[in-house]
């Protein structure tokens, strides 16, 4: 019995490797052998749906003024339901490649540039942080990120925010009644440590 039922498991398994392979292919999409359905799984969860959406921002929120006509433009397409994913990172469209800002802390970056190259938006340094739901976005931060801006995704203040303004967003992820939690994580480096190795970790 117990032998069939694993057996069960790893026949399924395998039609949902096929199915992920089959997709990669018909994409011409690179992927690796090793978890065709995981990496199915995180190039799904790294798009975003386009239908109309409300907009919000936190307190802080603030765009440079050389970008912010670019973002006035994201936000119009947003709210009309148009297809961002433009916006989002390159990497997006590679199942290979882990998000570690949206595995951290659920949140997805936007370039904000104004022109169309090729499939994606004209990339800008400074990206737009925010919180995807189906109906919502909230927009976090505005930040610099690329060469001597590493860190950018392993600063927890883009949690805190989401923690202090909009809890509401982040309900489903939070442990009530726990005590004494060790160690503490609260740096960059900390953060990058045990994301890097997929380590589950709380954040205090």
């Amino acid at each position: 019995m117990e032998h069939s039922e694993i057996m069960g498991i790893g026949q399924f398994q395998s039609v949902i490797d096929e199915a992920a392979i089959d997709f990669f292919k018909k994409m011409g999409f690179d992927y690796n052998e090793n978890g065709p359905f995981v990496q199915y799984v995180n190039y799904q969860l790294k798009l975003i749906e386009p239908k109309p959406r409300q907009v919000s921002y936190s307190k802080q929120f603030k765009v440079s003024k050389e970008n912010l006509a670019g973002f006035n433009e994201l936000v119009k397409q947003i709210q009309n339901g148009a297809d961002i994913n433009c916006y989002l990172s390159k990497k997006s469209i590679d199942p290979r490649f882990s998000d570690d800002l949206l595995d951290n802390f659920g949140v997805k970056h936007f370039h904000l540039g104004e022109l169309l190259k090729g499939d994606f938006i004209e990339r800008t340094g400074e990206i737009a942080l925010g919180f995807v739901t189906i109906y919502e976005i909230f927009f976090i931060s505005a930040k610099m990120h690329g060469i001597g801006h590493g860190s950018i995704w392993y600063e927890k203040d883009i949690f805190e925010t989401i923690h202090d303004e909009r809890p509401d967003l982040i309900e489903h992820l939070k442990f009530n009644n726990v005590l004494d939690i060790a160690p503490v994580n609260t740096k960059p480096e900390d953060l990058k440590a045990l994301t890097k190795p997929h380590i589950t970790f709380a954040i205090i």
